[in-house]
């Protein structure tokens, strides 16, 4: 019998969401920043993951029903995202704050408050990451690009949920399905890191360049490897619970000490290996860490079922949103301070982005109430 939450998944979103954190500390030194802390796209490819996870899981557990129609896809995108929008928002004004006064000495106050004030408005849509070029797609608030691939892939959802229960309900299926789209995701980076070659070397400029990370033309298929890898885990639940704790101990140990060397030594691995094979490592991993975090037996999936732990990870995105405003911040402080040690400047980041997430919490979930009231007559 499935179960209605998956705690150990949430808890693994906590320790992936500081992985990307840290990795934007560029105040760093350029040795600490590049051997350690460089490679942050295997978090976001899990976060992407398990939103798939997620949705595919939820839905089932629900007996998704509703009828199809013209509408369905945009309600149901609207829905998942109006409980993180108030928090969006704000961290949209904060950044957009930082954004003018640091644009005032080349362009003058009304241009600043201009351009920012342009990109503030497409920011507002949460539709920036449809168009493939970074000053667009990452905006104001540069983090927003993952609410902004998201929101416009929960629009497909309902329809993708469909497709993937069609599929045969057999192991053997659902596995092949997961493989599939593994192969179809690096031929997706392959043709993306193609096509903005093409364009880039034509033009003399960089008009695409990000359409392989930024955009949810590619991040979809993340996604749908979520939904599948929850449709192979329902199949599969049984015999997971089969699985040895000590089977299920070595596993994770031996996962933990690959996952530690292979991000320690990612940035020499990027420039041997083609972006295609990068990322279907990254794919592979990501897959290797969900299913551990599904057999849900070691000491890492106790760590990350740790009540705290889990609880932190659901809470996630308001970390994950305040983090530029709180890294701008700590490097303005630290100008007046005469002490050059990257690392404490890091620890002073990490307490606050950790204060100002709680913060944001606190301060947008009565907003939240307050502008997405439910109506009257709704059960």
């Amino acid at each position: 019998m499935a179960k209605k939450r998956l705690d150990q998944l949430d808890g693994m979103r906590f320790f992936m969401n500081w992985m990307i954190i840290i990795s934007h500390f560029e105040f760093l030194d350029d040795t600490v920043f590049h051997q350690y802390v460089l490679h942050s796209s295997l978090a976001v490819n899990y976060f992407f993951m398990l939103s798939g996870f997620g949705l595919y899981y939820s839905m089932y557990l629900k007996d998704y029903q509703k009828p199809q129609g013209k509408a369905e896809g945009l309600k149901f995108a609207l829905g998942k995202v109006k409980k993180l929008y108030v928090p969006y928002v704000i961290c949209l004004i904060l950044c957009a704050f930082y954004r003018i006064v640091t644009r005032m000495s080349t362009y003058g106050l009304l241009r600043s408050v201009g351009i920012t004030g342009m990109g503030f408005v497409i920011d507002l849509t949460m539709l920036q990451s449809l168009v493939p070029n970074k000053t667009i797609a990452h905006g104001i608030n540069a983090v927003c690009w993952f609410m902004s691939d998201l929101f416009i892939i929960y629009i497909f959802c309902p329809m993708l949920y469909r497709f993937i229960r069609k599929i045969k309900e057999s192991r053997k299926a659902a596995l092949a399905a997961n493989l599939i789209n593994a192969a179809v995701i690096v031929l997706v980076t392959w043709g993306a890191f193609s096509l903005q070659d093409f364009i880039n070397s034509k033009t003399g400029k960089e008009l695409l360049d990000a359409l392989d990370y930024s955009t949810p033309y590619t991040r979809i298929f993340y996604v749908i490897a979520g939904m599948l890898i929850a449709k192979l885990y329902l199949l599969c639940e049984d015999k997971a619970e089969k699985i040895p704790v000590a089977a299920a101990r070595i596993y994770g140990i031996v996962l933990l000490i690959a996952g530690v060397i292979y991000l320690w030594q990612y940035p020499v691995i990027w420039r041997m290996i083609p972006h295609t094979v990068s990322r279907a490592i990254d794919v592979f991993f990501c897959f290797a860490v969900m299913a551990g975090m599904l057999v849900n037996k070691g000491f890492i999936c106790a760590l990350c079922r740790l009540p705290k732990i889990a609880e932190l990870g659901r809470d996630a995105m308001y970390l994950y949103f305040i983090q530029f405003p709180c890294i701008w911040l700590s490097i303005f402080i630290f100008k007046f301070i005469p002490l050059e040690i990257p690392i404490v400047q890091a620890i002073v980041c990490i307490i606050m982005v950790m204060l100002a997430g709680i913060l944001l919490k606190k301060v947008s979930e009565p907003l939240n109430r307050k502008f997405f009231k439910k109506p009257k007559h709704a059960k």
